[in-house]
């Protein structure tokens, strides 16, 4: 089925439109295929665009390309050849080929390449109604064989065919689809998933697929709260998340409710603080990532104590409880590392204003142990944030706790970064002292009396040193010298 004359837009430079008008003219049929359609119609920004070429072979959309701009053939086996004309812009071209199921998992297909293979064929095998539209670019049509824009008009996710349930990665993608567009679950797909999580076929996933869409899930999607849904109705195990809906809080702090529904609201407040922060990527990840797991060990540690809901440790707890979970996910060391960080400390703010601690010599600590981990106060200050924020009718914003970690850590220029160690190693050395096992302890204690106020150049660092030691360090190198303005 063809809409006659629907026009879309889609940023393609001059030399992939030529090179589109070229083929049409020499009697091929190149349509741009899949997202980049559905995101067309869905007014939504596309950079990967896909073009399907029909009646040609691989050979000669090759040679027929390489006059509009360079080409990459590593796709070959599956038809597929990498453009990128003179600009720099780039565009998969491909061949219509079909996919047939021979083995277990993700990678169990035969795949064939098949020139002659109709639109309305090639659009079957793709996995939802809403990715199998294609596009005419020069007759300004839009093919549509399974009903693909209505879904889009109603919102909603279906499966193409039976053969759906040949690909287990198809329902990562239906929930990264989902939460990503706000869309409703077709019954018979939810029904299909369903059979498919029972068998176990998502064991079979490697772990590079599954972290690309957990990744698409944190990194676009506008709707992260319909994971819990996601979960409960295909039965899919992921740590203690299910678990949230059941565990209360205390009303005082937590009006709005249960963990799951607090775990909503913060992961609402953090896309807010993501988009308003235009954070992209892995930073964007991190943020989503730690406001979905922030409260992850509640369920675990949650007790009624002396007539008080409470959840004592759960912050630290969680760290290797989200570990585990983005472990199951897929998900880089990096954003793990960082995650399991900004969770272990995003209460910190509170402890650190107690009367019994040195605020500035914690905020310091604080900075060099996120950092350890590659990340900042900064970022630490968004999840408090979004955390403090997702408690509605509670104030939005950061509490007044926060608020003093802010001003604190601005002022003695830590927000971004620890204070670099004045004594190191190599001084120790210079100093006369071998080393041993006892340097890490004397420069643990160096830097502990540094971030304490104690000494604050290099001068005081070697007198802390020396009482320590009870060694008299007895040179200085030239460059700690002139550090300490001493002439030669």
């Amino acid at each position: 089925m063809r809409d006659k004359k629907t026009y879309l837009d889609f940023d393609i430079s001059i030399g992939g439109r030529n090179a589109i008008r070229e083929l049409n003219t020499l009697g091929h049929i190149p349509l741009i295929v899949g997202g980049a359609v559905r995101d067309s119609i869905l007014d939504i920004p596309c950079k990967d665009i896909d073009i399907e070429v029909y009646h040609v072979s691989y050979d000669r959309l090759e040679e027929i390309l390489s006059r509009h701009g360079t080409i990459n053939i590593v796709g070959k086996a599956f038809g597929i050849i990498k453009f990128k004309c003179f600009n720099g812009m780039e565009y998969d071209f491909s061949v219509p080929r079909t996919e047939n199921k021979i083995g277990v998992g993700h990678k169990g297909f035969e795949v064939s390449v098949d020139p002659f293979l109709t639109p309305e064929k090639a659009a079957k095998r793709r996995d939802f109604t809403i990715n199998t539209l294609a596009y005419d670019l020069i007759g300004e049509e839009l093919y549509d064989f399974y009903g693909g824009k209505a879904d889009l008009s109603n919102g909603v996710i279906k499966h193409t065919s039976e053969q759906f349930s040949e690909d287990p990665l198809r329902v990562l993608r239906a929930l990264q689809f989902q939460c990503r567009f706000g869309f409703d679950i077709h019954e018979d797909t939810w029904s299909l998933m369903e059979e498919m999580v029972t068998l176990g076929t998502l064991k079979d996933l490697p772990k590079e697929r599954i972290c690309e869409e957990w990744t698409k899930w944190a990194v676009k999607g506008r709707h992260h709260h319909r994971v819990f849904e996601f979960l409960r109705r295909t039965g899919m195990e992921l740590g203690d998340l299910t678990k949230m809906i059941d565990t209360e809080q205390e009303a005082e702090w937590h009006p709005e409710g249960n963990v799951e529904v607090h775990t909503i609201h913060v992961m609402e407040e953090a896309l807010r603080i993501a988009d308003r922060e235009d954070l992209q990527g892995d930073d964007r990840a991190v943020l989503i990532f730690s406001a979905l797991l922030h409260d992850i060990a509640k369920p675990a540690t949650t007790k009624v104590i002396d007539g008080r809901i409470t959840s004592r440790n759960h912050e630290p707890m969680g760290e290797p409880m989200a570990h585990d979970i983005l472990t199951q996910m897929g998900i880089k060391q990096s954003i793990k590392d960082k995650v399991g960080c900004l969770i272990a400390n995003h209460l910190k703010h509170v402890s650190i204003f107690n009367e019994k601690i040195n605020p500035s010599k914690a905020t310091k600590t604080l900075a060099r142990k996120l950092f350890k981990k590659g990340t900042s106060i900064a970022e630490l200050l968004l999840l408090i944030e979004a955390d403090a924020s997702g408690r509605p009718p509670l104030p939005k914003g950061l509490p007044e706790s926060g608020k003093h970690l802010k001003k604190l850590a601005e002022t003695i220029e830590v927000i971004t970064e620890p204070t670099p160690d004045i004594v190191m190693g190599r001084h120790l050395i210079e100093w006369g002292i071998k080393p041993s096992p006892e340097f890490g302890v004397i420069l643990k204690a160096a830097r502990d009396a540094q971030d304490s106020g104690m000494f604050n150049d290099l001068v005081g660092g070697m007198t802390f040193v020396s009482t320590m030691t009870n060694i008299k360090p007895h040179r200085f190198s030239h460059d700690d010298d002139a550090k300490m303005g001493i002439s030669q």
